[in-house]
């Protein structure tokens, strides 16, 4: 009999055919790894090439999603999941055994309201870059703000706190942090970044270069208002970051 999974993996996915079978691969490895059992969520994004085949090639439980806004799209995953904990990858993301034990760990303390982890990229940057991403690292660790591609929460907890802000184009984990932090302080919860690193792949860096992300980080973060509408957030929606 097929055990019912603990945790439930949500990949918003939107041709995402390069990517994908290299995450799924990782993450299914992960999972043989860990004691509690575990499924996988890929919500297709009315995906026009292979990113739904290759998702049920993985015996991934492939639900659908037509709007696009990333918000949107892993509340879907969140309510087809089954498990306990929701864990929120990018499609392009590789998480491991030590990552996800520790997810694990930490969430069934009990103590643990969410949480995210340092990030590193699959392929060397800039100088500038790679001090950014340290900076970045710091301060999620300082803040307790959780980066987007690894976000984990208890899915009683997620659905306390309504889940991601649907009216943001981009940031909503910041706005879930922060929602996550106000509820773990009244209800004597920590949310944690953990020790271990999550891989992400650099591929917006080489579509939009060091300026192009600084002007739109900067813009987003001197304006937050902007993240309400989608032409601001093109670094995020923008074709040029598919395989369309």
């Amino acid at each position: 009999m097929t055990q019912t999974p603990e945790y439930s993996v949500i990949i918003p996915a939107y041709n995402e055919q390069e990517f994908l079978s290299k995450t799924l691969q990782a993450l299914k490895k992960a999972i043989a790894e860990v004691a509690l059992p575990g499924e996988i969520i890929v919500v297709d994004n009315c995906s026009d090439d292979d990113t739904a085949a290759i998702a049920k090639s993985f015996d991934a439980f492939v639900v659908s999603e037509e709007e696009h806004r990333i918000a949107r799209v892993r509340n879907r995953g969140a309510e087809a999941a089954q498990g306990r904990y929701l864990i929120f990858i990018d499609a392009d993301t590789i998480v491991d055994g030590k990552l996800l034990r520790q997810t694990l760990d930490e969430l069934e303390t009990g103590e643990c309201c969410g949480g995210g982890a340092k990030l590193q990229f699959d392929s060397k940057l800039p100088f500038f870059l790679r001090l950014l991403t340290a900076v970045w690292n710091h301060s999620w660790l300082c803040r307790k703000d959780a980066a987007g591609c690894y976000f984990f929460v208890p899915k009683d907890i997620f659905q306390a706190v309504g889940g991601f802000n649907e009216k943001l184009y981009a940031g909503e984990e910041l706005e879930l942090s922060k929602e996550l932090r106000c509820y773990g302080r009244k209800n004597g919860q920590r949310l944690t970044i953990l020790s271990a690193s999550v891989t992400t792949s650099a591929r917006k860096i080489k579509v939009y270069g060091t300026i192009g992300m600084l002007k739109t980080f900067l813009l987003l973060g001197l304006f937050p208002r902007l993240r309400r509408y989608r032409g601001a957030c093109s670094l995020w929606y923008n074709s040029r970051n598919r395989n369309s």
